[in-house]
């Protein structure tokens, strides 16, 4: 279970991240889903969510710098019951 952290943006609402895949996922406003970003280490993730501008350390340091990890909302499951 990863805890999440609010964030005073208005681009971002919350943040989280798990340490045992180095996956940091960002919660923007107005989004459905959660935005994981891969290969984010801890430091990093401590600077993030302590910056004083978090939407410009978000534009700065992790938009284009680290892998956004696609997540398919489909279900690809086919079930029949008999």
């Amino acid at each position: 279970m990863i805890n999440w952290i609010d964030v005073n943006s208005p681009k971002i609402t919350r943040i989280a991240y798990n340490p045992e895949i180095l996956v940091m996922y960002i919660d923007f406003s107005g989004s459905i889903t959660d935005t994981p970003y891969q290969g984010v280490t801890k430091a990093i993730f401590k600077k993030f969510s302590k910056a004083k501008d978090i939407d410009g350390y978000y534009e700065t340091h992790i938009k284009d710098k680290f892998q956004r990890v696609q997540i398919s909302t489909e279900n690809k499951i086919n079930c029949s019951l008999k």
